[in-house]
C-alpha cells in the first residue's frame, strides 16, 4: 500500500475514554484532525487517512498512529479526471509531515486518541470526500469539479447531509 505514517506513544495515564466529544479540547483536536486530512485531499488524490490506536506485541504503551494511502482505485481515478484535481506527487512524506506537525501543534495524541479513535470519522477516505462534495454541488456545476471545502466545519457539514445524519457535536 503506497502510503506514509507517523507514530505517537500515548500516555495510558492520560487516557480517558470520554462521555461526550463535544468538550471543547476534543471539539478542537476533531477539527484539527479533519483539517488536516482537507489538507492532505487538497494536495493530492488520495484513497484514505487514517487514525487508529496499536499496541506492539510486547504489550507496552500503545501507539496512536496517523497514515495515509496513495494508492489509487476507481473512485481516486475518477477524481484525477476532474478539472483541477491536484497531481500526484512525489513530496508527499514532507507534505504528510508538515500536516502532522501543524495537527499536533493544535491538540496531543491523548485528545485526538479520545476525539476521533473508534468513530467513523477515524477513517476518512475519497468515497467520504466524494459524498460530501456531492451533497455540497448537488443541483449546480460544482459537482464536475475536484472536491474543495472552506474548512473542516463545511466538510463535516456536507458530510452530515450526505449521510442524512441531522447533527454533529462539532458543528
Amino acid at each position: 500500500m503506497p502510503g506514509v505514517k507517523s507514530e505517537f506513544v500515548l500516555r495510558t495515564d492520560l487516557l480517558t475514554v470520554p462521555a461526550s466529544i463535544a468538550e471543547p479540547r476534543l471539539r478542537i483536536a476533531g477539527l484539527a484532525w479533519l483539517d488536516m486530512v482537507l489538507e492532505l485531499f487538497s494536495q493530492e488524490v488520495l484513497s484514505v487517512v487514517y487514525l487508529r490506536w496499536s499496541r506492539p506485541f510486547d504489550g507496552k504503551e500503545p501507539f496512536l498512529e496517523l497514515e495515509l494511502d496513495s494508492s489509487k482505485n476507481f473512485r481516486t481515478k475518477k477524481l484525477l479526471a476532474l478539472p483541477d484535481a491536484p497531481s500526484t506527487t512525489v513530496h508527499r512524506r514532507k507534505r504528510f509531515d508538515d500536516a502532522v506537525a501543524k495537527l499536533m501543534a493544535r491538540t496531543s495524541p491523548e485528545d485526538l486518541w479520545a476525539a476521533v479513535a473508534n468513530q467513523r470519522l477515524a477513517r476518512i477516505g475519497a468515497l467520504e470526500i466524494v459524498q460530501a462534495w456531492g451533497a455540497k454541488s448537488r443541483g449546480s456545476s460544482l459537482k464536475d469539479y475536484y472536491p474543495r471545502f472552506d474548512d473542516s466545519r463545511e466538510f463535516l457539514f456536507y458530510l452530515m447531509d450526505a449521510f442524512k445524519t441531522p447533527m454533529h457535536p462539532w458543528l
